[in-house]
């Protein structure tokens, strides 16, 4: 059921697969889809830690396009990296583009380990015009990891900002 689905991932910890078997079980059918929206709207602690519930619940508003709500219950999180990572999505999906980036750039600063949230930081700050800002995070994602897609897509994406076209076109092409 989609209740034991939901206690399972909050009683883990979470990462980018967590999110990720979220949306693929909440989307897999529309009696699923229904089943979350019937326990998003009674959702208590009894599924796990509290913050890990309000993070899963506040992702799942978000991805669902319930913004001002994800927003909100977002809001009380944005001290764990999850919390703040999906809270500058959110804001960044409201058109808050300014806002969005000093959320991700302030968490980043506080969670240097979380590879994530650091190349959010990246993208948003080169959306925001803060294109150098934006490769100090990137240094610190290839120092800690080296190279990946998801790098190599924040740092065509940072080229492309900075009118390096063929640079960025050769990033994606890596």
């Amino acid at each position: 059921s989609i209740r034991e689905i939901l206690a399972n991932l909050a009683a883990g910890e979470l990462g980018k697969t967590s999110f990720e078997r979220l949306v693929q079980a909440a989307f897999s059918s529309e009696k699923h889809r229904d089943e979350f929206g019937a326990v998003l709207a009674e959702w208590d602690s009894s599924l796990g830690i509290k913050e890990t519930n309000q993070i899963l619940r506040g992702y799942f508003l978000f991805v669902t396009g319930a913004l001002a709500e994800a927003r909100e219950v977002l809001q009380g999180c944005k001290k764990h990296p999850w919390g703040a990572y999906h809270l500058a999505r959110t804001v960044e999906g409201l058109g808050l583009a300014e806002d969005a980036a000093k959320i991700a750039r302030d968490a980043a600063g506080k969670h240097a380990d979380h590879i994530e949230l650091q190349l959010l930081a990246a993208e948003l700050g080169a959306r925001t015009a803060d294109t150098e800002g934006a490769r100090k995070f990137l240094e610190g994602v290839r120092k800690t990891i080296g190279t990946g897609a998801d790098f190599l897509f924040v740092e065509g994406f940072v080229l492309e900002r900075e009118g390096e076209y063929a640079d960025a076109i050769e990033r994606s092409r890596e």
